[in-house]
């Protein structure tokens, strides 16, 4: 909430360098997860740290190897995150087709798309899981994975339409902010945008 609010790092990122003795297979919330992604540094020594190849909460499971390619894709390491987006694409698959009608798992499942460059399967599954939990019917979480549907646009090149997204998601309840846009290094391929920086607060700053 507070790098929701306030667009700063800190508290977050002591909070993963402190989160290494606490963290189990199924201890992981998703709020800590989404502080993995804002810190890819953070992250990588508490991936190493984890015993378990994946870690799984109320809402999906996410392979570490899946984790590692988020970090690595953010630190500008593109041939490694490449490797371990393509071990984490069976896994992200085979959970798929067990809950099929799971929406946060088929978001992950576009992002590991759009992470290798298979812009249709990416943008498919993205909408798939759209569908499944429009914000008409669930206002919380429909949000949420409208946000993940922005940030597969962003990284398949779908520029306008992603800016187009977060532009509407800024203007009702949801977990995106222009603090958010700021630290989350997802939004990257936005990020020289005029567009993206005026909804970021980049040029006010």
């Amino acid at each position: 909430m507070h790098e929701l609010w306030k667009g700063e790092t800190e508290l977050g990122q002591e909070t993963l360098r402190r989160a290494g003795r606490f963290l189990g297979p199924d201890s992981a919330t998703e709020g800590l997860i989404r502080v993995m992604m804002h810190h890819p540094r953070e992250a990588l020594p508490l991936l190493d740290s984890l015993q378990s190849e994946s870690l799984t909460n109320q809402l999906g499971m996410y392979p570490k190897a899946f984790l590692y390619a988020l970090a690595h894709q953010a630190l500008g390491e593109q041939a490694r995150a490449r490797q371990e987006y393509e071990s984490a694409l069976p896994i992200l698959k085979a959970e798929v087709e067990n809950s099929p009608r799971q929406p946060y798992q088929r978001s992950l499942l576009a992002r590991a798309y759009a992470g290798l460059e298979r812009k249709e399967d990416a943008l498919r599954e993205a909408n798939r899981a759209a569908e499944l939990l429009p914000i008409s019917r669930d206002a919380f979480w429909g949000a949420d994975v409208e946000i993940f549907r922005a940030v597969v646009e962003a990284r398949v090149g779908e520029k306008d339409a992603a800016i187009e997204r977060i532009r509407y998601l800024l203007s009702i309840p949801s977990f995106l902010s222009p603090g958010a846009l700021r630290i989350d290094p997802e939004w990257t391929p936005l990020r020289n945008d005029p567009r993206f920086r005026k909804l970021a607060e980049l040029d006010s700053r």
